[in-house]
């Protein structure tokens, strides 16, 4: 028994996209500080993340 697993041909782009204003183009690592919270003293909490986009949309 033979099953093909043939497709169409889907041409797949992988744009930049945005995270809190910052825009993290393909194949581009970024450190972002993320604000979650502000203390009772007015001081100001951030989560710090680090985003990666592929360069490949499938990587």
């Amino acid at each position: 028994m033979t099953i093909s697993m043939h497709s169409p041909t889907v041409k797949v782009q992988n744009d930049g996209f945005v995270i809190h204003g910052t825009v993290i183009a393909p194949g581009k690592r970024q450190r972002l500080e993320l604000p979650v919270a502000r203390l009772p003293t007015d001081t100001m909490m951030a989560l710090p993340i680090t985003v990666i986009n592929g360069r490949s949309p499938r990587a």
